[in-house]
């Protein structure tokens, strides 16, 4: 006995369509703006959470050196993003992020800078004694 096989195209269910990667959202720099900060202050720099990212890429820097660095989604705190840089020396920041979900980039958000303040040095009047206290344990 022979068998035939008879293939009819409506019984296979079409192949479940492909995800499109998205291209993340540019996020919104939110702290610091701007502004003075005091010597050896440490800087927190905050951003908004962009959709479909999945990390970010952070530039900062001071004119002659820029220091990048990127930060996973999980640092997220309740939509807002953070990396903190302890004791900055004095001189004229700058800063942007953008937002990275795999191969894709968003572009960078807008340039914030700010300053760091040098050190207010009070020198005494010449020939004049200062007197300290004396403090005794």
């Amino acid at each position: 006995s022979s068998y035939q096989v008879f293939q009819n195209p409506s019984c296979y269910a079409p192949p479940p369509p492909v995800a499109q990667p998205i291209t993340p959202t540019v996020p919104t720099n939110l702290f610091p703006t701007g502004g003075e900060y005091d010597v050896g202050a440490s800087i927190l720099l905050v951003w908004s959470e962009a959709q479909f990212a999945s990390h970010y890429k952070v530039e900062f820097s001071n004119g002659s050196i820029s220091e990048t660095a990127v930060v996973s989604k999980t640092a997220t705190s309740n939509g807002v993003m953070q990396l903190y840089y302890a004791a900055v020396n004095p001189g004229s920041y700058s800063w942007k992020v953008k937002a990275i979900s795999g191969t894709l980039e968003s572009a960078w958000s807008n340039s914030m800078h700010f300053t760091v303040k040098k050190p207010v040095i009070v020198k005494p009047p010449e020939n004049k004694k200062i007197y300290l206290p004396i403090v005794s344990r």
